[in-house]
């Protein structure tokens, strides 16, 4: 197991949610973080929480759908920091809709952000930790991106990309000392579903505090899929899976990959159902 003692993470979508768990649990573990987000009072306080810990923090506001921004927030993590060591693509955002009530707008907000910027991010720091033999490059994808899920179609386009992206260059960059691993979360407490984008039957089923109709006790709360990150980190993993939902459908899809497709129809041809019955 490796250690992150004074080692340099780049986190974007750290003011909220994963990211900001994830950041915290690594400035715990010894390393210093750079933190992105839009969200410029977030990352204050991600800031002063990562300094607490004793560690510095270098917080840069960053859209992360802008490839100018993102190769300002490379720039300035190498020159600031002196280093890179950890880059975590962790920032995304969700649609939730049938494809045919989809615009256009909505993928391109949508891959800009989940499939674009990770790409685009690490494009312009795998080039520094080539040179220094040494690195980790860790990304947020999903169980989504293991198993497609009706109504989520756009979604999964991106994170399927990401876990395809992920293994593909575990391979390409092993004998330069650099691991990859790619997260996929089952359903965790953050902010993303409510910040979601719904569409048709899906947005009918949204309820007046902007969530879906999940019962109040399912998902799995973000400090613990935080240490499950890092604990991934430090152990070179290239799947992290995360949350007690995230291994069984794992094996589910591995073992019958028709009963996906049965579950899918089901579950969507009722909340289709329901939408039509309004």
């Amino acid at each position: 197991m490796k250690s992150l003692r004074d080692q340099v993470a780049v986190v974007t979508g750290a003011a909220s949610g994963i990211g900001r768990g994830t950041s915290l649990e690594l400035a715990k573990a010894g390393a210093h973080v750079v933190v992105a987000d839009i969200n410029e009072s977030g990352l204050q306080e991600v800031k002063q929480e990562i300094e607490r810990l004793g560690r510095k923090a270098l917080p840069v506001h960053c859209d992360v759908s802008k490839k100018e921004e993102l190769e300002r927030l490379a720039k300035r993590a190498v020159t600031e920091m002196g280093q890179v060591d950890i880059l975590y693509n962790n920032a995304g955002v969700a649609v939730g809709g049938a494809m045919k009530d989809m615009a256009l707008v909505d993928w391109e907000w949508l891959v800009d952000i989940n499939l674009w910027a990770p790409i685009r991010l690490t494009h312009y720091l795998l080039p520094h930790m080539i040179e220094r033999g040494r690195g980790h490059i860790v990304t947020t994808a999903s169980m989504a991106g293991i198993v497609g899920v009706s109504g989520l179609a756009a979604y999964c386009v991106t994170k399927f990309g990401m876990v395809g992206l992920s293994e593909a260059l575990r391979g390409e960059v092993a004998d330069n000392g650099i691991d990859v691993s790619v997260v996929c979360p089952g359903y965790v407490k953050t902010n993303i579903v409510r910040a979601a984008r719904y569409k048709g039957a899906s947005a009918a089923m949204i309820k007046e505090d902007g969530m879906p109709p999940l019962p109040s006790w399912y998902g799995y709360p973000v400090e613990k899929a935080a240490k499950d990150i890092v604990r991934g980190i430090r152990e070179g993993k290239g799947y992290i899976l995360i949350g007690p939902d995230a291994p069984i459908l794992w094996q589910l899809k591995r073992l019958s990959p028709e009963i996906i497709f049965r579950i899918n129809k089901y579950l969507f041809g009722r909340m289709r159902k329901e939408y039509e019955g309004r």
